[in-house]
């Protein structure tokens, strides 16, 4: 698809979602000097504020708007993609410091050559029928906080750009809590709901 007509298409999209006649959103919103991540960026701001104003008209219930918003805040460098997920799933109703621990052992697993080198390599890779992490095998059908999704996109930018240190001490494993898989790995630490391993 041309890149002048993929805005344009989600800005339609989002229109018939919320019932309105589709040729009120053809907006001249790409310049030629704007990169593509910028005006998606800026797309992404105009769907949400439709989202917001269908639920104050009673034309979207607020589950959808939710849907709507974390659609929209869904990056679009594949990576951050994979690595905003993953924290996400695995941590998005804990601490900043919760979701910066995820974040980081994925990254510390790319720096490893045990395993791939890349964050999604790592976040889907699977060793015969087990996933390295359950939500993958066991994907959840939707995202239901936006503001969850919101906070691990930061939590996973700020690890990607390394604004933040590595607060697990280099581990690459862990696991919940209320689980006890006796594992032989050293224990390094333990944040939020979650204990980490080096291995």
């Amino acid at each position: 698809m041309d890149v002048e007509k993929r805005p344009r298409f989600f800005l339609i999209v989002t229109a018939k979602r919320v019932g309105w006649d589709a040729h009120v959103l053809l907006l001249p919103v790409v310049q030629d000097h704007l990169a593509y991540e910028e005006i998606m960026s800026r797309t992404s701001k105009i769907m949400h504020a439709l989202a917001a104003c269908a639920l104050a008209l009673g034309a979207m219930t607020p589950q959808a708007q939710a849907e709507v918003t974390i659609k929209n805040a869904q990056p679009v460098n594949k990576q951050l993609k994979c690595l905003t997920d993953n924290v996400y799933y695995e941590a998005g109703n804990q601490s900043w410091a919760g979701k910066l621990a995820v974040a980081n052992v994925v990254m510390n697993r790319v720096k490893d050559s045990r395993f791939p080198n890349t964050p999604c390599g790592v976040i889907y890779q699977r060793r015969g029928s087990v996933c390295q992490f359950s939500w993958v095998c066991y994907p959840p059908k939707r995202m239901y906080n936006a503001k969850q999704y919101g906070d691990a996109r930061r939590a996973a930018e700020a690890v990607l750009a390394k604004t933040v240190g590595d607060n697990t001490n280099g581990a690459l494993f862990f696991h919940a809590k209320y689980v006890n898989p006796r594992w032989a790995y050293k224990r390094v630490a333990m944040i939020g709901e979650h204990v980490f391993y080096k291995g």
